[in-house]
């Protein structure tokens, strides 16, 4: 009650000022309203951030079954089911095997760690028969001594391959948490499947982009992560087993870890799992294996070798739509800010702004934006124009 007669009262006199009189300006308020978004979208970016690696693979997880989860809608006839079982998929066919595969690669790891100093110090000693004469040319210019200390050497490789393996763990999402991380991806992916039509609706709405161009956009974004995937990620594990399958064959030590160093080195561009089985293949033949190091050489020269060449017409043929050396700048400055996931988002984001420029260039032709804004009406199987409901 104190308080209340603090407030002054209103004068008598004077015209009484109300919301209607004072009301802002449309200008002003629109203003206000930029101001206001900018900073509610700036806040949710701030939310989101922590979140982006798993958000992004969920969306790439969700693209890529995106074909099976329809199928599986048009027979379960449950939104709701198809996505259920569609996660189900995810899990069984990519992020459990991610995951044997980085529980394996721990393994070796610290197998190797354990036997791998004896190994090397041998390599590296100046009497050995075989690469003693190496040895002493090398240490002319460089010194050797850090390999002849186990502990460094046992310190440096299990260094190396937890990290291979934390990142390998990374791809379903784990940097804090591996089961946290999966969980939320799964959890993404379910709602993407069920509500991809919801979504898809949303954005046209939301987009200030005729509904044409901004499906042309959209399949073009979509081409290029199935591109980025099925031609990078998917062939680099093709080479990656193949290589791991010749190590295992051939008795060399820890192939799960040279398997997965072999598919890493595949998908980095000028690279490739040469530079994993050419030394391998050399080191069998210094130690005497003659016929393990040339089958080594044609395996990995014939078989993992020509299969980028085979199968990367096969898997993606023209569809990025991009010249090559965009792609190839792509993939690598993706890598560099996003790691792993860069592999998708580098030429994700050049097709966006290859889209947004055509864009720019159809709004700014009058002939163009005004066939655009006429809707085509495709054609029917029997060469007929087709109804609207229809298409």
């Amino acid at each position: 009650m104190a308080l209340l007669l603090l407030i002054p009262k209103p004068m008598d006199n004077g015209p009484k000022v109300t919301p209607t009189n004072r009301a802002p300006s449309p200008r002003a308020q629109s203003i206000a309203i930029l101001i206001a978004l900018a900073l509610a979208l700036v806040a949710s970016w701030m939310i989101i951030a922590p979140f982006f690696s798993v958000l992004a693979w969920a969306v790439v997880m969700t693209v890529l079954f995106y074909p099976v989860h329809r199928r599986l809608e048009r027979l379960l006839k449950r939104p709701a089911w198809a996505a259920a079982v569609s996660s189900l998929l995810v899990i069984v066919t990519v992020l459990l095997p991610a995951i044997l595969i980085a529980t394996a690669t721990v393994g070796e790891v610290r197998s190797m760690a354990a036997g791998m100093p004896t190994t090397i110090e041998g390599w590296v000693d100046p009497a050995n028969p075989r690469t003693g004469p190496a040895v002493r040319a090398f240490e002319r210019y460089v010194s050797l001594d850090r390999l002849r200390d186990p502990e460094a050497i046992k310190s440096s490789i299990s260094n190396w391959g937890l990290g291979l393996a934390g990142g390998s763990l990374r791809v379903v999402g784990g940097a804090a948490s591996v089961i946290v991380q999966m969980a939320l991806t799964v959890f993404i992916m379910f709602f993407l499947f069920k509500d991809a039509r919801l979504i898809r609706t949303g954005y046209y709405h939301l987009l200030p982009i005729e509904n044409q161009r901004l499906q042309s956009m959209l399949v073009r974004i979509r081409d290029v992560i199935t591109a980025s995937v099925h031609g990078t990620l998917l062939i680099a594990i093709v080479q990656g087993a193949l290589g791991g399958v010749a190590f295992a064959v051939l008795g060399l030590p820890a192939p799960f870890l040279w398997g997965t160093v072999m598919a890493l080195a595949s998908i980095i561009p000028m690279l490739g799992a040469f530079i994993v089985w050419v030394p391998a293949a050399i080191f069998l033949f210094s130690t005497g294996h003659l016929w393990q190091a040339v089958a080594l050489t044609v395996w990995g020269s014939v078989v993992i070798g020509l299969s980028d060449n085979v199968l990367r017409p096969l898997m993606v043929g023209s569809r990025t739509g991009m010249h090559e050396l965009l792609v190839l700048f792509g993939v690598l400055g993706g890598i560099t800010l996003f790691g792993l996931l860069g592999i998708v988002m580098g030429p994700v984001i050049f097709a966006i702004a290859l889209g947004l420029i055509d864009e720019l260039r159809e709004v700014g032709d009058p002939v163009t934006a005004a066939e655009s804004a006429t809707p085509a009406v495709p054609a029917a199987a029997d060469g007929t124009s087709a109804a609207p409901g229809e298409v």
